[in-house]
C-alpha cells in the first residue's frame, strides 16, 4: 500500500493492513494503559 501526505510517499507492507475508518476508539479499563505515550487512540 503506498501512503502520500505533505508531499511525501511511503510504502507499507505486512501480512494484514487494517484500515478501520469511521469508527471510535476504546481503551479498556487495563491499569497503566491510559496515559502510555507508546498507546495511540488517534484522538
Amino acid at each position: 500500500m503506498r501512503l502520500s501526505a505533505m508531499g511525501e510517499e511511503v510504502l507499507v507492507t505486512a501480512e494484514h493492513i487494517f484500515i478501520n475508518t469511521g469508527t471510535q476508539p476504546r481503551l479498556p479499563d487495563l491499569p497503566g494503559l491510559r496515559g502510555n505515550p507508546r498507546v495511540y487512540s488517534g484522538q
